[in-house]
């Protein structure tokens, strides 16, 4: 299994992950999430629907290697 390679340090992400857990329930954060992940798609969108297509074509061909 190939291990990831993040370009944060364990501590920042793991600050991170606090971070969001004590945000979660603030409602003004939230929709402030959603409006940044809305952001981040609508600029991303043809990249993420290419990266989608890809994993949906090469699990369709995986699936196919294991029925034969």
């Amino acid at each position: 299994m190939e291990e990831t390679q993040f370009k944060t340090s364990s501590y920042q992400r793991k600050a991170y992950k606090a971070y969001i857990a004590r945000k979660k329930d603030d409602p003004e954060f939230r929709e402030k999430m959603r409006q940044n992940q809305k952001k981040y798609y609508e600029k991303n969108r043809e990249k993420i629907l290419a990266r989608k297509k890809a994993e949906r074509e090469a699990n369709k061909a995986s699936s196919s290697d294991d029925s034969d």
